[in-house]
């Protein structure tokens, strides 16, 4: 079967490139033919893209609007930076989705597929609109049956029902990475219901596990080391939370601990800003960006996530993976991926229930080496979410998971 997948780029960090990857490594070669048009014609070279892959480009223009113009400088030739910063001056003008329109209207993916996948979901906050790829699955390809992936909350990316019934009415199934967020959408545009569908996010576990191997990065004195992997966008992650949390643990005499924070993102500043002001500098280290954070999450004793959202959590499914407990917020999709109280602990949203859980672990290794146990107890597999996949790409009822 010959499949497409469309996304903007693969800058090396995101939980969508990630999940893109891991489902590659996991179905092979000898399972499809598959192409990926990445629009932004940016893939970063810490990108294990798998070399049966095929790879076409899309429009120089996308590609000019979508780049990072600090990092311009060394990635283009000096006489392409006029009109890249053109390009960017065009977008402030007419805005994303004039630019987007007129970039496709001469623009085709070539060749003729049996499923095309938008992998990327359109976002409206406001009135700015991010997104592409739902429109070059719908007016570039050529295609037998057309799928379209919605990443996270629908409500938390702007898709009401008009947006929604505009969008997704062109396409043969709506895949959400969660029960949860199915539940959500179906809510969302019910007219739709019979069409969406669930693919859980696949775990590349041998790569994972391979990864995690590498040099240990905590110093030898850090006693109980907490880790949380996570884009630094403190609108969803809230790693205000975890810099609060360290504060309120210094503040209650617990420890000693430390506590690691591993990705990059816009909020960067404003987070190592409150982190000096609330004296937790000595206990919370943001390590930024790094191309494999598994050994952090494989060394460390518990893995915190303190997302307002998700629609999987998939850096939940990783820690599990090796071995980690881990304390998240209940946001809907948690439960699909934690049991409470066997493999983690589920928390409110409050900075209080966080270190009431982690304090509570601290205090008692016993429950925490039980909550390994069980963990070692229940391997991670892909065998639901391929079937579930494989049933979206042939147009066979998905199966429950």
């Amino acid at each position: 079967m010959k499949v497409l997948f469309v996304l903007p780029l693969m800058s090396g960090t995101g939980g969508i490139q990630a999940s893109l990857l891991n489902l590659l490594h996991e179905i092979g070669p000898d399972d499809h033919d598959v192409t990926i048009c990445v629009f932004g014609n940016y893939i970063s070279p810490d990108t294990s893209l798998p070399r049966w892959v095929h790879v076409v480009p899309g429009p120089r223009t996308l590609e000019y609007c979508l780049a990072d113009f600090r990092s311009a400088v060394g990635r283009y030739p000096w006489y392409e930076l006029p009109r890249l910063a053109g390009t960017k001056a065009l977008r402030r003008l007419l805005g994303y989705r004039r630019v987007l329109d007129a970039s496709l209207r001469a623009f085709r993916v070539p060749g003729h597929f049996d499923v095309a996948i938008a992998y990327a979901n359109d976002i409206y906050a406001g009135r700015t609109f991010v997104g592409g790829a739902n429109d070059i699955v719908r007016r570039c390809v050529s295609a037998d049956r057309r799928v379209a992936w919605i990443h996270n909350d629908p409500t938390r990316h702007g898709l009401d029902a008009a947006r929604s019934l505009r969008t997704y009415g062109a396409f043969d199934a709506i895949v959400n990475v969660s029960h949860a967020c199915k539940e959500i959408f179906d809510g969302i545009v019910p007219a739709f219901a019979s069409k969406s569908a669930v693919v859980l996010n696949m775990m590349d576990t041998t790569r994972i596990q391979r990864l995690a191997l590498a040099d240990a990065p905590y110093d030898e004195t850090e006693t109980f080391r907490i880790v949380t992997v996570a884009r630094l966008d403190n609108r969803q992650k809230r790693l205000d939370r975890v810099v609060d949390a360290c504060a309120e643990l210094k503040a209650g005499g617990v420890g000693p601990f430390s506590w690691h924070v591993v990705g990059g993102g816009p909020d960067a500043d404003l987070l190592m800003r409150r982190a000096r002001e609330r004296g937790v500098e000595d206990v919370l280290t943001f390590v930024g960006h790094t191309s494999n954070p598994f050994p952090y999450v494989a060394g460390a004793d518990l893995f915190v996530l303190t997302s307002d959202y998700e629609a999987y959590g998939m850096v939940l499914a990783e820690a599990l993976t090796l071995g980690v407990p881990v304390v998240t917020t209940a946001f809907p999709a948690a439960r699909e991926v934690v049991a409470d109280g066997q493999t983690g602990l589920l928390t409110g949203f409050s900075v209080e229930s966080l270190v009431s859980a982690v304090t509570g672990l601290m205090a008692d290794p016993a429950s925490l080496e039980r909550l390994r146990t069980t963990i070692g107890a229940r391997p991670t597999d892909n065998v639901t979410a391929r079937a579930q996949l494989e049933a979206v790409l042939t147009g066979r009822q998905v199966p429950a998971s």
